[in-house]
């Protein structure tokens, strides 16, 4: 009905209908005994509308409940309406249908959740085998997404995802019996569950660190390098592709241009619509762009801007979209096992912070690992990381290995010598 409505409306000049269907499997546990199995279907249309008026065109947005009629649907639109032509943005086209076919997206294949996470916990009760550590809680959540995107041009996309979240609070007693709590949030898009497991065996060890970690002290614990890696690796990284949006370079708020140098060595940074076991993976952008492969950084040297639709055109540029998933690649030569002699491996954050317009990033460390220069590894804790990322990254090495993070495959760990520990 709500599309029928919209093109008989002849104030509206276009509009953009996003349509999803989510269903979800939810168990809820403490200390390993299920207290809640919850399952949800929910049917959500958000619409965007387009008022063209004096050489502009303003938007408004409104949701579609299940309650609705025609008649609220029409008080609806007569009111989004009435925002849409106060709204005085840049004129700009919407997105035209388009022969590139979406990239399919490589997901959980079953209607079965609840034995999706049923099967998950069988894992994680698994991976729980250490002593004088337990797990508090934990949440496991299924989730089936049918996104459906349609707009006044003729743009008709969909695609289906089903991702498996698991959230849970590791506590560990030390000798003293005081109690220490982490945090896990693990998000995939497979059911390889021996990566569910891994991810649990890593927080209750970590757990157990942290229970035992002694005091930063500078004196005693000399370091070459500090490395990060997990959420602090993913907002340093980050901070590089997002520099390069077009918005920020709209607003003249970008650190790099097209052809600056990043590093001086082989860094490269691709946008992806697609990346195996990246829950984030999407086929095409909220404005109906099909995504498709774009290189930002190569070489270690910027190629490329990206974003949305509008900004892309206010740039005069051809929009490549908005991605949500990024490929992290370095040349072999930055490539390591391990720092010789003592190095600093930060692993936990109470709150990651990085300002772009400086490039200051840091935060309270709540747990790090001391390498000493004869293999020996000491829990720490007490002490913060600060830095500026667009110089430390000149000079940075990486692991060997690679990570899948929840919005891009990079390397594990970044090893750092021009940050500070304090």
């Amino acid at each position: 009905m709500i599309e029928l409505l919209l093109k008989e409306d002849k104030e509206i000049s276009a509009y953009d209908i996003v349509t999803t269907k989510t269903v979800t499997s939810e168990l809820f546990y403490v200390l390993n005994k299920l207290e809640t199995d919850r399952h949800t279907e929910n049917n959500d249309t958000t619409v965007y509308i387009y008022v063209d008026h004096d050489g502009y065109r303003g938007s408004s947005t409104f949701v579609v409940n299940a309650a609705d009629d025609e008649d609220s649907l029409k008080q609806k639109i007569l009111d989004a309406k009435a925002t849409a032509s106060k709204i005085n943005n840049k004129y700009f086209d919407l997105v035209m249908p388009s022969d590139i076919k979406p990239e399919k997206i490589v997901s959980i294949e079953t209607d079965d959740l609840n034995s999706i996470a049923l099967r998950c916990m069988d894992m994680i009760v698994e991976a729980d085998h250490f002593d004088n550590v337990w797990i508090n809680s934990t949440e496991i959540f299924v989730t089936k997404k049918m996104t459906r995107f349609k707009n006044s041009l003729g743009v008709d996309l969909e695609y289906t995802k089903t991702t498996l979240e698991v959230e849970l609070i590791p506590t560990s007693r030390n000798s003293s019996g005081e109690e220490f709590e982490l945090y896990l949030d693990l998000v995939q898009i497979d059911d390889d569950f021996t990566k569910v497991k891994r991810a649990v065996e890593d927080i209750l060890q970590n757990a157990l660190y942290r229970a035992d970690a002694i005091a930063y002290d500078s004196e005693t614990m000399p370091y070459t390098y500090a490395s990060i890696t997990n959420d602090m690796l993913v907002t340093a990284i980050s901070s590089i592709k997002n520099d390069l949006n077009y918005m920020n370079v709209l607003q003249k708020s970008n650190h790099y241009k097209i052809n600056d140098e990043v590093v001086p060595y082989d860094l490269s940074i691709k946008m992806l619509p697609m990346i195996d076991g990246v829950s984030s993976s999407c086929p095409f952008d909220e404005s109906g762009i099909v995504l498709k492969e774009t290189d930002i950084v190569k070489g270690g040297k910027v190629t490329s801007y990206w974003g949305s639709n509008r900004f892309g055109q206010y740039l005069n540029e051809k929009p490549k979209g908005s991605f949500k998933t990024f490929e992290v690649s370095v040349e072999n030569d930055r490539r390591i096992e391990d720092p010789n002699g003592s190095y600093m491996e930060l692993i936990n954050f109470s709150s990651p912070q990085l300002d772009p317009s400086s490039g200051y990033f840091g935060g309270e460390v709540r747990l790090a690992l001391y390498h000493d220069k004869d293999g020996n590894i000491t829990p720490v804790t007490g002490l913060s990381l600060s830095g500026n990322i667009y110089e430390a990254l000149v000079n940075a090495y990486y692991s060997k290995e690679d990570k899948i993070y929840r919005n891009c495959k990079a390397p594990k760990k970044i090893y750092f010598e021009d940050i500070q520990l304090h």
